[in-house]
């Protein structure tokens, strides 16, 4: 025989232990919300920006706005400078990125945060993500509750094609990028891209880094007395309403002392420093290339 209370203390008991096993699931139920599929977009480790995605769920019978969002790590430390809402629209064929002050869910309802669409934006990661690595997602709704749920890093499934990569103030416009594809064992290659000024002032490309190379160089290949050279180039000014071209035979970035054989199909991260303080993290598809020019284009 069972002793008096024993049923009871097995119920809290087996209640309890359901709960445990949704937050290792990754989901977590409130009041008013379930939250699930929380997961980080695990980047390269120069990259200082990235993105949550989760799907929550309105239980209650009126909408509530996602308003807040912050990622801490195991000791409840934020791991970036800032958290911010955001959504990806196409406008003019162009994917652009856009601030959000909330979230909408109506009632009754979900709201999928996933790529390509409305997601949670990371920015300023304060050190690498490694891929496995759990997180805590903290979530902030217009009803005045607070949710937390497990998060791991982890690689992203996306249907989405490769878009262009803009700044938050939507002025510079990094399109076309890609690395020459080199037979195996060579130590060097190329990168191209184009680089579109959409704000008032000038602006410099003063550093390119990558984590497959020693180290990168703006380089200029030139015609002289009828042979093609090549040579390291200043910092180059992109002017306002204006457009860089880096491709083959003219302005490009050199990548030296290659760490790997690139294979073609292969995403090689650029991350871009501008003189504004601007910085844009590319991934640069390895591909068979022709020759042309590189130049400026309004």
């Amino acid at each position: 025989m069972r002793p008096v209370g024993s049923g009871r203390r097995y119920g809290v008991l087996h209640a309890l232990m359901g709960f445990i096993g949704l937050l290792v699931a990754g989901t977590t139920l409130a009041a008013d919300v379930t939250v699930s599929d929380a997961r980080i977009r695990a980047m390269p480790p120069i990259s200082k920006n990235t993105a949550a995605y989760v799907v929550i769920k309105n239980n209650s019978p009126q909408a509530i706005d996602l308003v807040a969002a912050d990622v801490l790590d195991k000791q409840g430390r934020p791991i970036a400078d800032k958290v911010e809402l955001h959504t990806t629209r196409m406008e003019n064929g162009l994917m652009k990125m856009e601030h959000l002050a909330g979230i909408r869910i109506e009632a009754g309802k979900q709201a999928r945060l996933a790529p390509g669409g409305n997601h949670i934006m990371i920015m300023g990661l304060h050190q690498a993500l490694t891929i496995g690595e759990d997180l805590m997602l903290s979530l902030s709704f217009s009803d005045g509750e607070r949710v937390k749920v497990t998060a791991p890093v982890m690689k992203v499934l996306t249907d989405v094609k490769p878009q262009p990569v803009m700044d938050h103030h939507q002025t510079l416009m990094v399109t076309e990028p890609r690395v020459r594809a080199m037979p195996p064992g060579s130590k060097n290659t190329a990168a191209y891209l184009t680089i579109k000024n959409s704000g008032q002032k000038d602006v410099e490309l003063v550093r390119i880094d990558t984590p497959v190379a020693d180290f990168a160089e703006l380089h200029l290949s030139k015609m002289e007395d009828g042979v093609m050279k090549m040579e390291h180039m200043a910092e180059p000014r992109i002017p306002a309403g204006k457009k860089l071209k880096l491709q083959p035979g003219g302005r490009h970035i050199m990548l030296m002392g290659l760490k790997k054989d690139l294979v073609t199909g292969e995403k090689v991260p650029l991350e871009l420093h501008f003189s504004n303080g601007t910085v844009l993290n590319v991934l640069a598809p390895v591909q068979k290339l022709v020759s042309g020019a590189g130049n400026f284009s309004s």
